[in-house]
């Protein structure tokens, strides 16, 4: 699973296909939406929320957690542009 924990306004603008977004702010309240099992990767703009909401997901008991580091920035500058369809929300 692919978390994008960049604000609603951010997504929409531009998110990488099939990841989910959850506000580094709702975080905490969305524990449970996130599977234990199989690995998580979290991304945002820059990389700063990510490798917060990375550290934070570590420390309730997620295992095989990813920080995106630089985040989407450095995702577009490699890959382009990375929306394709409607980003789940």
């Amino acid at each position: 699973m692919v978390i994008d924990v960049r604000n609603p306004q951010e997504f929409a603008a531009a998110a990488i296909r099939d990841t989910r977004n959850i506000p580094i702010a709702d975080l905490s309240g969305r524990l449970a939406d996130i599977p234990r099992r199989g690995g998580v990767a979290v991304t945002c703009s820059k990389g700063s929320r990510s490798a917060r909401a990375a550290q934070h997901l570590l420390g309730h008991g997620f295992h095989n957690v990813v920080d995106v580091q630089r985040g989407i920035e450095a995702w577009n500058a490699r890959y382009g542009t990375p929306v394709e369809g409607r980003p789940e929300q």
